[in-house]
């Protein structure tokens, strides 16, 4: 994350600031149960990094690092946090190609194929695994089941809003009830403030700024 902010022209003080801030985030403190989930997380920052280098054309080696680190990121075993990651650097290019009228897509198949190859001996017999899973099985309804209130989505900035935090979806099925905060995120008051910020200071430049692009981000993030 660090290397990430620098790229953007951040100072030293801010892309540390900024590290911390991805580090101790509601998304990785809440899942802190979840190893593989970490492990698969740790690696967006740096791919996200890599790709940006690959968009610039900085040279092969940035190609084959991005291939290496997606390879890895698969390997750690949290394919969720892989098709997010990807998501992202889909969605960068469709910013690309609408606001800059430029994007990469085919370098873009191309260097995740390179890390498929590169993560095959796990990836291959995961995938075959992965359609004899119980949870092929269900209905795309469960998908929007338990939809969150609008007091319950406050939780996310005020947790104990209601005098404890709100509980989980899992019920009987889980040994114990977790709180909704470890299965979903935290999100807190100060980085909405900073994002707010941003967002002003990033659309009131006439120039085109990543500043957009990472709104839009976190607001479809939150929606």
């Amino acid at each position: 994350m660090w290397l990430l902010l620098r790229s953007y022209g951040l100072g030293l003080s801010a892309s540390a600031f900024g590290a911390l801030a991805f580090m101790l985030s509601g998304f990785l403190t809440s899942h802190r149960g979840h190893a593989a989930m970490h492990a698969s997380a740790a690696w967006a920052p740096l791919i996200v990094f890599l790709w940006l280098q690959v968009r610039k054309r900085r040279g092969y080696r940035f190609n084959a690092g991005f291939a290496l680190a997606a390879a890895m990121q698969m390997l750690a075993g949290h394919p969720q946090v892989v098709f997010m990651t990807a998501a992202l650097l889909v969605g960068r290019e469709l910013y690309g190609a609408v606001c800059e009228r430029k994007s990469r897509f085919a370098m873009l198949i191309l260097v995740y194929a390179g890390a498929l190859l590169l993560s095959a001996v796990q990836t291959l017999p995961a995938l075959v695994l992965a359609f004899r899973s119980g949870r092929t099985g269900v209905h795309p309804g469960g998908f929007f089941s338990d939809a969150l209130t609008l007091r319950a989505f406050l939780t996310f900035i005020m947790p104990y809003m209601d005098g404890a935090m709100r509980e989980g979806f899992y019920g009987p099925a889980a040994p114990a009830r977790p709180h909704l905060a470890e299965v979903m995120c935290y999100i807190g008051i100060l980085p909405l403030i900073f994002f707010a910020r941003a967002v002003v200071f990033g659309f009131q430049d006439e120039k085109t700024r990543p500043t957009v692009f990472w709104a839009l981000v976190a607001f479809f993030g939150l929606a």
